[in-house]
């Protein structure tokens, strides 16, 4: 009898070791080189929908299992989808503070972002065209997605912030650098 128990204790006590090992094993190898292209994939299409236009990202997509838990993005692009060959802005680092659980009760998954190396380029061509304008012919309502709607309801740490405004039919042009920018929105 006792042998009995001791031999179910070791294969309970065995299954679980295995089940951690092979829970470490995935973690290690989702954060390896070779599946960095399927993150930055991921991340892409998930922040395109909620910025409602298109993002790439250069970089690469990790998860910091560190406390805060957070996603950190390197090479974060939005390019124009007016103008080509322009980015509308390019983000060298990002890191977003991550809350799984608060998104499956109605708060924000995503409560805070940490950003460096922000730069904004607003372009006007010749032809009075802009890189910050939709593609002709979008029905989609600005007010419903967006930058500006997603950062609505989050603390926001920008350093190392630029933007670029030029246009080509007046030759005006205006670099604006600031060092550091924090938003937070109070409850109340």
């Amino acid at each position: 009898m006792v042998r009995k128990i001791l031999w179910q204790a070791s294969f309970l006590w065995g299954n679980v070791l295995a089940l951690i090992a092979i829970c470490a094993l995935t973690v290690v190898f989702l954060g390896s080189g070779l599946t960095r292209d399927v993150r930055a994939d991921y991340a892409s299409e998930y922040l395109s929908r909620v910025f409602g236009q298109p993002v790439e990202i250069e970089g690469d997509v990790r998860v910091r299992w560190l406390n805060p838990l957070s996603l950190v993005v390197s090479g974060l692009r939005v390019p124009s989808e007016v103008l080509p060959d322009t980015d509308l802005a390019y983000l060298e680092f990002a890191q977003f503070a991550l809350k799984p659980f608060n998104g499956l009760f109605g708060g924000v998954p995503l409560p805070a972002i940490t950003a460096r190396g922000l730069s904004v380029s607003l372009v006007k061509d010749d032809e009075g065209r802009t890189s910050w304008t939709k593609v002709p012919g979008d029905q989609s309502d600005p007010t419903e997605t967006g930058l500006l709607v997603f950062l609505g309801d989050r603390e926001v740490d920008f350093s190392e912030m630029r933007l670029n405004y030029t246009d080509h039919g007046t030759g005006f042009e205006f670099d604006f650098f600031l060092g550091e920018l924090s938003v937070a929105q109070n409850d109340g």
